[in-house]
């Protein structure tokens, strides 16, 4: 595999290590806590339920910040702005 013109090969894997480690870490760390959460739920644990949604909330706001730096690291690979 080969990076774009003018794109060092380091940043072009370092990238692509990135899109691979982060988002998909990311989102499987939502799935497991709305797992926690369902199960807190199907128990009828409110204490449990609650505490879960805050992970839940923490886990998305962790996905969409590694997508927009994604993002953002993408586009200065291209040369966008």
């Amino acid at each position: 595999m080969s990076a774009p013109d003018g794109v060092p090969i380091e940043a072009f894997e370092e990238f692509l290590r990135r899109l691979h480690d982060g988002p998909p870490q990311h989102a499987a760390a939502v799935k497991v806590a709305i797992a926690v959460w369902q199960g807190a739920i199907a128990r009828g644990d409110e204490e449990g339920a609650t505490a879960a949604l805050r992970m839940v909330r923490g886990e998305v706001d962790r996905l969409i910040q590694s997508i927009g730096e994604l993002q953002e690291e993408g586009r200065k690979l291209a040369g966008e702005r």
